[in-house]
This record gives structure tokens, sequence and C-alpha cells, in this order.
């Protein structure tokens, strides 16, 4: 198992590098022209390392859909990976193990495996920085 959680973080670190340029490029902002910041990433990083706003669900739409534009030419094995690592992964995993279900074809759910790279995206914006996130998250009164 240790291979495939090897091979399963590689596929997902893509799908998350993918992500965050898509995001990188999007100038959709909701927090007014006079934040400073520039694209949704950085809006997404204020929002992760800050409050979250009343847009919050609009940020996880973006994420969501960028999930989704990142997953568009993964292939199907890789997936198959990184669905293995979610909560539902684990409990067929175990199923199967466990003859509670034959060997039968993995149920991946796109849904489970884009809310599960959803939160991986969420801990690479509360780590990411640039100047404008700074100079939009320095105290008010230095």
């Amino acid at each position: 198992m240790d291979l495939i959680r090897q091979y399963a973080e590689a596929a997902a670190t893509l799908v998350i590098r993918k992500a965050i340029s898509y995001l990188r490029a999007s100038k959709h902002t909701l927090s007014g022209d006079d934040s400073g910041l520039k694209t949704t990433w950085d809006e997404i990083c204020v929002q992760v390392q800050e409050e979250r706003s009343y847009f919050w669900d609009a940020y996880i739409a973006a994420m969501r859909d960028a999930i989704s534009s990142g997953l568009f030419d993964v292939e199907n094995r890789d997936k198959q990976c990184i669905w293995l690592q979610t909560e539902a992964g684990w409990h067929w995993i175990w199923d199967v193990e466990n003859g509670r279900l034959t060997d039968e074809e993995m149920p991946v759910d796109e849904n489970d495996l884009i809310n599960f790279l959803v939160k991986r995206l969420e801990a690479e914006a509360g780590t990411y920085t640039n100047s404008r996130i700074k100079e939009f998250l320095k105290p008010q009164y230095d």
C-alpha cells in the first residue's frame, strides 16, 4: 500500500499544481478593486489564512472547478490511486480484503476525489504567500 500511496501523492501533486495554475490565471475576485489581490488564488489564500468570508462557497466552487479541470487529462489509474487515499477508498479496500466485497471494479466516486483534493488545495493555500497576500494580511496598524 505504501507504493500506491506514493503513486497517489505524485498524481495528486500534479493535479494540485494544475489547479493552482488555473486559479492564478483566473482574475475573478470578490474582495474589491482596492484590495490589491489580483487573482482568485490570491483571494483563496487570504480566505484560508485569515477568516473565511460570506463568499466562501464561491471560493469552494472555484476550487472544485479548478480540480475538475486538473483531473480532465489524468489517467484513470491515477484517479483510482488518489481515490484509494480517501475515506471511501479505505473502506472499499477494507471490505475487499475482509471478504465483504469481491474484487470487483473499483467504484471511484468523482465527488469523493474532488473533495479530497480540495482539502489538499486548501492546505497549499494555507502556506502560500506573495507580496499581495502579505500586504493584504499585514495588520492595519503596524
